[in-house]
């Protein structure tokens, strides 16, 4: 990348200096943010799928033990909706509920959907969801039915902004603070695992 950047000002008659904060500039951003987001991918987003892709972790009474999943097909993946939908029939309907799913193990059909109304068995709840590799996180308040168009497109706009290295950061470091797990049982009898960084209690209403 350096001798590519190099030959570019040697060819504009410049004189690129190591270390001189002018160097590359004649590049422009349309070779710039293609190069940033691929550093990007290699150096932190394919290693990390790399080491989770075969083994996953929790914390069980303090102590990390990896996870012996039923492995979901690739062909057909549950929908992250669908997941959404039996972990809350599972908990009977909480007050609320905050736990992550993997992204390799769903279908994410809610891309793009930030905060929205989802309603179980006549009960509404209100969503907030953010996708923050290499977790969707899910937060679920049981609230009466409100237009939340405005705060959806305010919430996904504020994470475009910021280029997703937020969420990024945030499901990064979530994977070192998770420490409990539940099995939400699928139609087809697969398993898919669910995440919490705390131990709920049932019927909780915080």
């Amino acid at each position: 990348m350096a001798n590519h950047l190099i030959m570019l000002n040697a060819k504009n008659n410049q004189d690129p200096t190591p270390g001189s904060p002018m160097l590359g500039l004649s590049v422009g951003p349309t070779l710039l943010l293609p190069c940033t987001c691929t550093s990007l991918y290699s150096f932190i987003i394919y290693p990390v799928n790399k080491f989770w892709a075969n083994k996953k972790y929790s914390v069980v009474k303090g102590n990390r033990t990896p996870d012996i999943n039923p492995k979901v097909s690739s062909k057909h993946k549950p929908a992250a909706s669908e997941v959404l939908t039996l972990h809350l029939r599972q908990r009977n309907l909480p007050h609320w509920t905050s736990y992550f799913v993997y992204y390799q193990d769903v279908w994410n059909d809610q891309f793009g959907l930030s905060y929205f109304n989802w309603k179980v068995d006549g009960k509404n709840y209100q969503i907030l969801r953010t996708g923050c590799y290499p977790f969707i996180k899910y937060h679920c308040s049981s609230r009466a039915y409100s237009d939340l168009t405005a705060e959806n497109n305010l919430y996904t706009l504020l994470k475009l902004l910021n280029l997703g290295i937020p969420t990024l950061a945030y499901g990064l470091g979530s994977w070192f603070l998770i420490k409990y797990s539940e099995d939400v049982v699928m139609p087809d009898g697969n398993i898919i695992k669910v995440y919490f960084m705390n131990k709920e209690i049932p019927d909780a209403m915080y």
